[in-house]
């Protein structure tokens, strides 16, 4: 088990950490992507339906009585519409399946899968999972991201690395995303020996990790004492990514002290003099503050 360095002062970029990984990989399986969506009067009609207050009669009936034509991009929709009402909106897929089962796809599984994960109904998400086969619906890449995202989310790291090589022994090459979300992830679990080997796969398999990647990696390094893992990524950073050697520097430098290894800092600094390699003045900004509260 790592024993990790808790940070000595706040890092405004955790506060959005995974945020970009996260719209990347789901793309508009995110239910509040609806911006350009069809949010036609059918759209309207059946999430009335669904969602209105009726007396007496059922949803399943006043969906019956509906009398609308649906696709499976209307029931998209519907069902993003539906995403504070989870439970409704699984009476609506429900019903579909009996009702309109050409309209049961993979991407309106990977929506359910998303709303189950969302209210932690993780007993619902294995169901959905299951019935995919019988609705010969294929699992992509987005239906297992969304999966172990959301264990992972859930501090359920065991298995949500499950899921991962679930994903890989079916067949499903995961694909840049899904790797920068596991690392997030893992970042965040503060799990800095296990993200450093995943992203040790994506440079081998050839995927360039996104600037946003590298800030999250080096501060769990560093906080987890990784040293050598933190100069491993601020290589790669200068040879893989182009990144300016200067900048480079000054994101490992900020995150021995986000973690508050002065020691480490003040080496990384004397090095760079040596080097005539000039910082930032907010990084000496960064080495104050943590020093004070070191």
């Amino acid at each position: 088990n790592e024993v990790c360095t808790p940070g000595v002062r706040g890092n405004d970029q955790e506060k959005n950490e995974g945020g970009n990984d996260e719209v990347a990989v789901l793309g508009d399986t995110q239910v509040g992507n609806l911006a350009g969506n069809d949010v036609s009067d059918v759209v309207r009609k059946i999430t009335e339906s669904i969602r209105g207050d009726h007396g007496e009669i059922s949803v399943e009936e006043r969906l019956d009585n509906s009398g609308v034509d649906l696709n499976s991009d209307i029931v998209g929709n519907v069902l993003k519409r539906c995403f504070k009402v989870p439970h409704l909106a699984t009476r609506f897929f429900d019903w579909l399946k009996v009702k309109n089962v050409s309209s049961v796809t993979t991407e309106n599984y990977n929506t359910m899968l998303y709303m189950a994960g969302d209210a932690k109904k993780f007993e619902s998400i294995e169901r959905l999972f299951k019935e995919m086969e019988e609705y010969n619906c294929v699992k992509d890449t987005k239906t297992w991201t969304i999966i172990f995202m959301h264990y992972g989310k859930a501090k359920m790291i065991g298995k949500a690395l499950t899921i991962f090589e679930r994903m890989k022994k079916s067949g499903i090459e995961p694909d840049v995303e899904a790797y920068r979300l596991l690392i997030h992830l893992l970042c965040k679990s503060k799990k800095g020996e296990i993200a450093l080997e995943f992203y040790k796969e994506i440079i081998k398999k050839g995927f360039e990790p996104n600037n946003g990647l590298y800030p999250k990696l080096l501060n769990c390094l560093a906080g987890c004492g990784n040293i050598d893992g933190v100069y491993l990524v601020v290589n790669d950073m200068m040879n893989v990514s182009n990144i300016l050697e200067h900048d480079a520097y000054s994101y490992a430098l900020k995150s021995f002290c986000i973690a508050g290894r002065i020691k480490e800092a003040l080496e990384l600094i004397k090095g760079l003099n040596e080097k005539k390699c000039e910082l930032k003045p907010s990084v000496f900004r960064n080495l104050s503050e943590g020093s004070l509260q070191g």
